[in-house]
């Protein structure tokens, strides 16, 4: 009984870390440089 346990609580957890790492490499920058290639356009164009 404690043998899954022990395997499937690491693979959770890295599975879980890699799932944030990627989002916070993948997903922020993406999120973050488009209001600002945005907002210079905004301010020029007006």
């Amino acid at each position: 009984m404690p043998r899954p346990k022990t395997i499937l609580l690491p693979t959770l957890l890295a599975t879980v870390f890699t799932g944030i790492a990627i989002w916070l490499v993948a997903g922020p920058p993406k999120i973050s440089a488009r209001p600002f290639n945005a907002h210079p356009f905004f301010v020029s164009t007006k």
